[in-house]
């Protein structure tokens, strides 16, 4: 199983940042590495992107001044080595097999993007559109 990664770029995400990456790391599909952008957050979302990126050696942190998403994600990319990148959101949840049947579904039909539906939760969480790309 090759390694999928996931970008998440996150700007004051902090209402939802601990839930989303704990659907991050507790994937079926464990061979991943999450970068976490920090994209000038003015919240408490810089010390749980440390926090988590001290607490699991697949969680690279980094930090930036205030730029817009394009820009965290573009900045990411360029650190990116790998053949799969998977874009969230710091207000997306994914369920714990996501990223494990997107990747099942790229191997099987050799495809160059494979998504996903969404369901958007308003009392909760939110589960949004997870992109896997594949080089």
């Amino acid at each position: 199983m090759e390694k999928v990664i996931v970008l998440l770029a996150s700007y004051n995400g902090e209402k939802y940042l601990r839930d989303q990456l704990d659907s991050l790391i507790n994937q079926t599909y464990k061979n991943l590495e999450i970068i976490l952008v920090d994209d000038g957050s003015t919240d408490k979302s810089s010390e749980i992107c440390d926090f988590y990126g001290n607490s699991d050696n697949r969680i690279k942190v980094v930090h930036l001044p205030n730029g817009g998403a394009g820009k965290a994600r573009n900045i990411a990319l360029n650190i990116v080595r790998g053949n799969y990148v998977a874009f969230v959101d710091s207000d997306d949840y994914l369920e714990k097999d996501a990223v494990q049947l997107l990747y099942e579904k790229a191997i099987a039909t050799n495809a160059d993007v494979v998504i996903c539906d969404y369901k958007l939760i308003f009392q909760n969480k939110e589960q949004i559109l997870l992109l896997i790309i594949k080089d």
